[in-house]
């Protein structure tokens, strides 16, 4: 493994800068490690020491909020550097100084990165998003998105750039790269498929499970940057996971892993799944119900009776030959939910095989929601997409 330092004179010291970056996923109990080196420049701003890549691509970032600064501090990793930022009003940023380069809301179009990030929050429609998307991919400029609005709604316009000029894994599972794992192993023996999806929830569950105070985990997640931004209240912040957030995600995975696997397979709407909003009194019951539930979508081929009171709060959809059930299930209903009851902001899949399991069982579990995970997934796409533009 080859290593990097930067050495750099600092107030008549020197300092010697290593930087050793780990991402960790558990994929089918195989515990793997991927090791980074990065070159990082120290550069001293009024009065402030701040860690700046230094790379030979280009890369624009389009958002700038907690996952766009996470992939900035990686961008060494593909040897690359901040060429552009572009704001949530579409004003094109200089990195250096954060100042519009102009007033033009069209000057991003100009600009000729080697690589695009969008890591601008999401939103219901994505129209934003698949703007940016559309423009660069289709100019064969890899772009790697975190934001769900654009797939969830476009899917069928933005397949043809998938995995050769647009990375999306970061859009569904956080770091685990479930998207890629089960549309590697979905088959026709695949009878269940059960997902952990929302990081966020779970770590809210978790926390709630352990003692703390519903308000205050909440906050926590809040600061940690795992739920998404503009909730007005505590209950707003669940509604927007659950309604917002999960549907979204189950069209993109349903989407991107059925429809290479079945030329018959019917694309999904995420509006065609009719998630309740969460009242004040489910939230009282889940909050003391906490230790036992946790927000899980499941995917049964075979028949299945699940009792009406083990899901709290959820829908049901079926589509060919499946039927996708979520919402609040009880964990000690399901010996394979034992798999998904893990603690923090963790996401994870089991996948049955064969009648009653007979045939295996393999399980994912990994850091779901988070500015590490999520721009940690963005720079393994776009090293993917950058070996293959260039070969």
């Amino acid at each position: 493994m080859d290593s990097y330092f930067g050495i750099i004179p600092l107030d008549n010291d020197y300092v010697v800068l290593f930087s050793l970056l780990t991402d960790t996923t558990h994929l089918f109990g195989v515990h793997e490690r991927e090791y980074r080196t990065s070159l990082f420049r120290l550069q001293q701003v009024a009065g402030h020491v701040t860690m700046q890549c230094m790379g030979n691509r280009k890369a624009l970032l389009i958002g700038y909020g907690n996952i766009g600064k996470a992939v900035e501090e990686r961008l060494g990793q593909i040897d690359a550097q901040l060429s552009g930022i572009i704001r949530s009003d579409g004003l094109l940023l200089n990195p250096k100084t954060l100042e519009p380069t102009s007033q033009d809301k069209n000057a991003w179009k100009d600009q000729k990165p080697d690589i695009v990030f969008v890591s601008m929050p999401s939103t219901e429609t994505g129209k934003e998003a698949f703007a940016y998307i559309d423009h660069f991919a289709s100019k064969g400029v890899p772009v790697v998105t975190a934001e769900k609005g654009a797939m969830a709604n476009k899917f069928h316009e933005l397949k043809p750039y998938l995995d050769t000029t647009l990375g999306v894994s970061a859009t569904v599972g956080g770091g685990t790269r479930m998207m890629q794992v089960l549309k590697e192993r979905i088959n026709r023996q695949v009878n269940q498929v059960h997902l952990v999806l929302n990081g966020t929830l779970n770590f809210i569950l978790d926390g709630v499970s352990r003692g703390q105070s519903f308000g205050q985990v909440v906050e926590q997640a809040q600061s940690l940057g795992y739920a998404e931004p503009g909730a007005a209240s505590h209950l707003d912040v669940i509604n927007g996971e659950t309604i917002g957030d999960v549907p979204k995600k189950i069209s993109i995975l349903w989407n991107y892993t059925e429809s290479p696997n079945d030329p018959n397979a019917q694309y999904v709407n995420w509006k065609d799944f009719k998630q309740p909003a969460i009242t004040k009194d489910i939230l009282s019951q889940l909050i003391a119900e906490a230790n036992i539930r946790r927000y899980i979508v499941s995917w049964y081929r075979e028949p299945m009776i699940i009792p009406k009171n083990d899901i709290l709060s959820g829908f049901e959809y079926k589509i060919g030959d499946w039927r996708i059930v979520g919402g609040f299930q009880r964990v000690d209903r399901n010996p394979l939910f034992a798999e998904l009851s893990k603690a923090g902001p963790s996401n994870g899949m089991v996948i049955a095989t064969g009648k009653d399991e007979r045939d295996g069982v393999y399980v994912l579990s990994g850091p779901g929601a988070g500015p590490g995970p999520t721009s940690a997934s963005m720079i393994q796409d776009a090293s993917k997409l950058l070996s293959i533009s260039k070969g």
